[in-house]
């Protein structure tokens, strides 16, 4: 796994290489490109697909008595935000169109408004 941006915030994308849809977009660049509209400076980091395993592996056990409301298995994008799983792609976008992404943001101190 290596690290594609060092600017400090408590979101962390983690993004995998697959595409969102038929945008062609990568859910990844997606998000990034969200929050850095939003004012936020998110760390993200790329995880090569051979690293994918370990990866989840960690992240499951960082996240030990973590219910996912999905109930699914972890997949990459992770999304943290003040050290608190979110979710991937999905989960980001359904918490901003509610209006929940930036009181989350702002509550974990990487939104200033």
């Amino acid at each position: 796994m290596h690290r594609t941006s060092a600017l400090r915030s408590s979101v962390a994308p983690t993004a995998g290489g697959s595409c969102n849809g038929g945008s062609g977009t990568p859910p990844g660049h997606s998000l990034k490109s969200l929050l850095v509209s939003m004012g936020v400076n998110p760390m993200v980091f790329k995880v090569k697909e051979e690293e994918k395993t370990s990866v989840l592996m960690k992240l499951s056990k960082m996240n030990e008595g973590f219910s996912s409301s999905t109930g699914g298995p972890w997949d990459l994008q992770a999304v943290y935000i003040g050290g608190k799983y979110l979710g991937g792609f999905d989960k980001v976008m359904e918490s901003h169109v509610k209006g929940e992404l930036v009181p989350m943001l702002k509550e974990a101190g990487a939104l200033w408004l």
